[in-house]
């Protein structure tokens, strides 16, 4: 546990935006690259020096504030927000959310101070070379990777015991943060994740009794122009249109669930095997009564170190 991150990373090419790029730049630079964050560079005596990250969840942010003056209005105002994505620049966006803090680490950073990072709730870390470039991007997945697949030592214990034994994600009346209708405008399910801080909420149908998908943050890469439109949809429909626009895998919005009684071993392969950041436990009525993320695994082995 001790080795430095050096020992699972290999140093890459970095897509990277500029401080004065707009949204509408970063949102299709991302799209293109099939990433979720970038790192921002602004030029500083002379330098290229990286100020921060910008994400998805960053967008839906500033998305939910630019249609909502108050919490109670929730008018639809395509062309303000397509003016804005034209003219706003990505330095004054960088952690809108406050979720995408930029925490960079050198490559001489131990695997313990990675997985205390990720237990307390940090998605990503840039490692910085001795000139403070980035030449990695450590996400979630990448280390849950590492920690459940390669490196087990931590989670092989705990392995055999089952959600409820290990106490394990939020659990309680979940649908108020972690699910939203699926009659709801696409906007307005923007504005829940991004009031309520988390990068994804499970979809509802109408009656709310039934899980039928999952809306994320990501879902906003790409939306560029005339599509702004689209955010004016029911979150079904805003779905449909996400998929046949990127062109998605099933696999990206599979509503992935475990149960209380389902082992830590089971929630680990189905999260592995679905690339998915959380997991939804259901009872046995298939109501949900709690979520798993990456950030409870993580802290579930920070815990029982």
């Amino acid at each position: 546990m001790d080795t430095s991150i050096q020992s699972v990373i290999t140093p890459t090419e970095i897509h990277s935006l500029k401080s004065e790029d707009s949204l509408k730049t970063a949102l299709q630079f991302l799209a293109t690259h099939n990433i979720l964050s970038a790192p921002v560079y602004k030029q500083v005596n002379n330098t290229e020096k990286c100020i921060g990250l910008i994400d998805v969840l960053d967008m839906a942010t500033f998305a939910r504030e630019t249609y909502f003056a108050t919490k109670q209005e929730s008018q639809f105002k395509n062309y303000v927000l397509q003016f804005s994505f034209d003219v706003q620049k990505v330095e004054s966006v960088m952690d809108l959310s406050t979720k995408n803090p930029y925490v960079p680490m050198p490559t001489s950073a131990s695997k313990r101070q990675v997985l205390e990072k990720f237990g307390t709730g940090l998605h990503r870390i840039p490692i910085v070379d001795n000139n403070g470039h980035v030449i990695f991007i450590l996400s979630q997945m990448f280390m849950f990777r590492h920690f459940f697949k390669n490196e087990t030592t931590l989670y092989e214990p705990l392995k055999k015991k089952t959600v409820e034994e290990l106490n394990l994600g939020v659990r309680g009346n979940v649908n108020s943060m972690f699910a939203v209708k699926e009659d709801e405008l696409a906007i307005d399910a923007f504005k829940h994740i991004a009031d309520n801080g988390v990068s994804a909420v499970g979809i509802l149908d109408s009656s709310a009794s039934r899980l039928v998908g999952v809306l994320s943050a990501s879902d906003l890469q790409g939306f560029l122009g005339e599509d702004f439109h689209v955010l004016g949809l029911t979150v079904l429909q805003f779905k449909n249109f996400a998929k046949e626009k990127k062109q998605q895998s099933n696999d990206i919005d599979s509503v992935v669930f475990c149960k209380l009684s389902t082992t830590l071993e089971d929630v680990v392969d189905r999260i592995d095997k679905t690339h998915v950041h959380r997991i939804f436990i259901m009872d046995d009525e298939m109501q949900m009564v709690g979520v798993v993320s990456l950030t409870d695994l993580f802290a579930l082995l920070l815990k029982n170190q």
